[in-house]
């Protein structure tokens, strides 16, 4: 004898009756990880640290609030050249700049080469 479940809660209506395919999916995909020979040598590569005062300022920037209070950005990079625009997003080590002027054109600069970021003419606070 089978016990049905007891509704925790009632709602007059007609009763809904759904249909759930059911997909069987049997995977047999076998992954083997090749062993490297031992004459291989490793290529080795340094990536950059980005800057922890621009980390900080980027993080402030990159939240709802500051993508709208923070507009428009002076990006001064490495080698003395700056770019005016508004952050469109953050991604790892990549920034994306909408380029003021272009409203099609997206720059991506690199985190560790931005030197500062500068908001209505002063250097954007980390706090």
């Amino acid at each position: 004898m089978s016990r049905r479940p007891i509704p925790l809660m009632f709602i007059a209506g007609p009763p809904i009756r759904l249909r759930v395919p059911i997909v069987d999916d049997e995977s047999t995909s076998v992954f083997v990880k090749e062993e490297s020979s031992s004459n291989s040598k490793e290529l080795a590569i340094e990536v950059p640290k980005i800057n922890p005062t621009i980390q900080r300022k980027l993080n402030k920037v990159q939240t709802p609030f500051g993508r709208r209070v923070y507009q428009p950005l002076t990006f001064k990079l490495n080698e003395g050249e700056e770019v005016f625009g508004i952050i469109d997003k953050i991604e790892e080590n990549v920034v994306m700049i909408h380029v003021n002027g272009d409203e099609d054109t997206i720059m991506a600069v690199a985190s560790h080469d931005i030197v500062d970021i500068i908001w209505r003419g002063k250097s954007l606070p980390e706090k």
